[in-house]
């Protein structure tokens, strides 16, 4: 093999070794974004579903009239002696 061709094997080489190690990088930097967006999406559902749970756990607390009424002390007391709302 003469020097002009190992000089020119050489170059061609050392290019295609930098477009390699440059997509290689690039790959692993699209992995690593693409796991950082895969967290984020599963700590935000996982946030939005307790809420979603406690505003539920909440309402549901809010709309039972029946043990609100029957627990406060003055309407209780009289609902409680003048009919069958709380028994």
């Amino acid at each position: 093999m003469d020097e002009k061709l190992s000089k020119q094997l050489i170059r061609q080489l050392k290019f295609l070794n930098f477009f390699i190690g440059l997509f290689g990088v690039l790959i692993l930097a699209a992995i690593a974004v693409i796991g950082f967006m895969l967290f984020q999406v599963i700590t935000f559902t996982q946030t939005a579903a307790n809420n979603i749970s406690d505003f539920r756990q909440e309402t549901a607390g809010k709309l039972d009239v029946r043990e609100q009424a029957c627990s406060d002390e003055t309407l209780g007391s009289f609902l409680r002696n003048n009919s069958e709302v709380c028994n």
